[in-house]
This record gives C-alpha cells, sequence and structure tokens, in this order.
C-alpha cells in the first residue's frame, strides 16, 4: 500500500466523511461548500485544509460569495457568470468588482499560491498572472471595472 502525504491524508478523510454523511443524512438538507467542493467537483488545484457544510438548508447569500481563484476556476471551465448573478442589479456588480479588484497579490499568493500543490505554484506565483485573472473576472462581469 502507498503511504499518503499529509495533504492527501486530510483529503481521504474528507472524502469518506462526506460518503458517511451522505449515507446518514437525506441529501436535501446539506451541502458541500467552499473549496473542498471545488477541488473533488470541478478538479481545482487548489487544496483545502478544511470542509465547509450547510446543514438543513443552503442560504443564498452564502452562495452567492466566491473568492477570486474560485471563481476564475468556474469561468474556466465555462460558467456562464450570469447563471449565478441573476438578479444582481447594478450596485451589486459594482460591489463584486471592486471586491475583486481589492485583493492583491500578497493576498493571493499567502491564501492560495500557498495551498496549491507544489509544481503548480510557479505558475500562479506571480503578479501578472494574478492581475489577468482578475480582469478575467471583470471582463466575464462585462464593461471593466466599476
Amino acid at each position: 500500500m502507498t503511504s499518503l502525504n499529509p495533504k492527501q491524508s486530510v483529503e481521504v478523510f474528507h472524502l469518506v466523511l462526506l460518503d458517511q454523511i451522505g449515507r446518514k443524512l437525506d441529501k436535501q438538507t446539506w451541502a458541500l461548500k467552499g473549496g473542498c467542493n471545488l477541488r473533488f467537483f470541478f478538479k481545482s488545484p487548489r487544496y483545502s485544509d478544511d470542509m465547509d457544510l450547510d446543514v438543513q438548508g443552503v442560504p443564498v447569500d452564502a452562495l452567492r460569495e466566491r473568492d477570486v481563484f474560485d471563481l476564475h476556476l468556474l469561468l474556466e471551465t465555462g460558467l456562464k457568470p450570469a447563471l449565478g448573478l441573476t438578479g444582481k442589479g447594478e450596485a451589486d456588480l459594482a460591489r463584486i468588482k471592486e471586491s475583486v479588484l481589492a485583493v492583491d497579490f500578497g493576498q493571493f499568493k499567502s491564501q492560495v499560491v500557498s495551498y496549491l500543490e507544489p509544481d503548480l505554484q510557479p505558475h500562479y506565483d506571480s503578479e501578472e498572472t494574478w492581475d489577468a485573472m482578475r480582469w478575467r473576472i471583470i471582463e466575464a462581469l462585462g464593461e471593466g471595472p466599476s
């Protein structure tokens, strides 16, 4: 049997726990959110050391907040931004754009790059790549920054 590194062990634990929750609870009463959801179901390269679950309903506002890296990942998989932003007014879109642009490279590096697999870190460890990711999101939201 192959031994697992610490990150792989955490992910196996997450998957086993999700399997058990899925066997015990009505699937209508809980939801996996956040980084684990994106990693397991959308093949995100970003490792997540915690698991976010909502039980007995998922608040709509909680699902509308996405971090910049995760939103970029979803856009790259073909997600249409309008689907997730239905009903958003100009003020809401302006707030989202400001939030995307407010995250600087230092925050991105410490909160995202450090959680990527080591072989992917050099690809994302540049301010130019970070800026390109943020502008991709702004363009997807339409008409550039507010």
